[in-house]
């Protein structure tokens, strides 16, 4: 009984072992059935290598800065009038500014030219005098003493004549003083005082800053090869150029100014982001996105006969658009994400985009 029940378990497991070896196969028949899934879509630009120059470039932060400013003041005590400007107003030379109450100075001068005339009318009558006591004096009537004494009173009423000409001409120039006018071309800056205010020598009533603008910047003299002459870069465009690199440092850093191109439409006082052309490489010239950076290497993608091929290069410089590579190969390269680079090789067949598709 118990031989039966052995020889009927073995049976059982024999069948089952043979079903599981026909399910098995019958799997494996319909997994090779199954079409492999196709590798998406890779398409990619071509870009030529080419001979070219590249620009090193330093960043720095300048400040904006008029060339000159000088504080208007006054030459002679008194109260505001009027204030012509308002800050930021552009001015000629000539232009009037300030306005200082002149009524004391009128009222002075008014005196001074009565004066004078009334000296006038004086020496002429003095001179009228003269000559006739000349006459006298010739016919024998008149001593000589007498006469010397009417000619040392005339000189001393033409004394004061040339004396009272002289204060009405500094009372006219002070007059000037007072009717403050713009020295030359510019910019009003900060207005100080203001109509009613009392003006004295010395204290400042406005600033005013010439049109012609510069920049300046500080760098580590040791670090940074800055040189007159080069040209300088904002936002890609070129603005101008190193004018001169000043000999006393600024904090313990030297100090480069820029002699600009044109006017900035930016206030002064501000800090502008700059570029420097500190060099310049010729060689061959690839963009950056067509570096695909390997753990050991930097690689470019070929294009030969409808494949990519890996290569191997040296960066010699770089910035932000091109980069300066050797050795230079003939013909097209990739150009995309590193990502899509670094598939290249293992794609048989790749979509190349025309310029239109970009």
């Amino acid at each position: 009984m118990k031989k039966m029940k052995k020889i009927l378990g073995i049976g059982i497991v024999l069948i089952i072992v043979l079903f599981a070896a026909k399910l098995l196969k019958e799997r494996k028949s319909e997994v090779e059935n199954v079409a492999s899934p196709a590798l998406p879509a890779l398409s990619i630009s071509l870009v030529k290598v080419e001979q070219g120059v590249v620009q090193k470039r330093e960043n720095f932060l300048a400040l904006l800065e008029s060339q000159s400013e000088v504080k208007i003041s006054t030459k002679l005590s008194g109260y505001i009038q009027k204030i012509a400007v308002v800050e930021s107003q552009e001015v000629k030379k000539g232009d009037p500014l300030v306005d200082i109450d002149k009524g004391e100075l009128l009222a002075s001068l008014k005196t001074l030219e009565a004066t004078l005339k009334q000296q006038e009318s004086d020496y002429r009558i003095g001179k009228n005098v003269f000559e006739r006591n000349k006459k006298l004096h010739t016919a024998g009537a008149l001593p000589k003493e007498k006469l010397e004494e009417l000619e040392i009173g005339m000189d001393g009423k033409k004394t004061q004549i040339v004396s009272t000409k002289e204060k009405i001409k500094q009372a006219a120039i002070q007059l000037e003083y007072l009717e403050i006018k713009a020295p030359y071309d510019g910019r009003v800056g900060k207005i100080f005082l203001r109509a009613g205010n009392l003006a004295a020598p010395g204290q400042p009533i406005m600033t005013l800053s010439q049109s012609e603008q510069k920049m300046t910047f500080s760098f580590a003299s040791g670090q940074n090869p800055i040189k007159k002459g080069q040209f300088v870069f904002r936002e890609g465009e070129n603005i101008g150029r190193i004018k001169t690199i000043y000999t006393q440092a600024k904090n313990g850093l030297s100090v480069a100014e820029i002699e600009l191109n044109q006017r900035l439409a930016l206030p002064e006082g501000a800090f502008i982001s700059v570029d420097v052309v500190i060099g310049e490489y010729k060689g061959c010239l690839v963009p950056s996105d067509t570096l695909v950076h390997m753990r050991d290497a930097t690689q470019i993608m070929l294009y030969r006969e409808e494949k990519f091929t890996p290569l191997a290069v040296k960066v010699l410089y770089e910035n932000e658009k091109d980069t300066l590579i050797n050795p230079c190969p003939k013909g097209d390269i990739g150009r995309g994400s590193e990502i899509k680079l670094s598939k290249l090789p293992f794609y048989g067949k790749v979509k190349i985009r025309s310029a239109e598709d970009e």
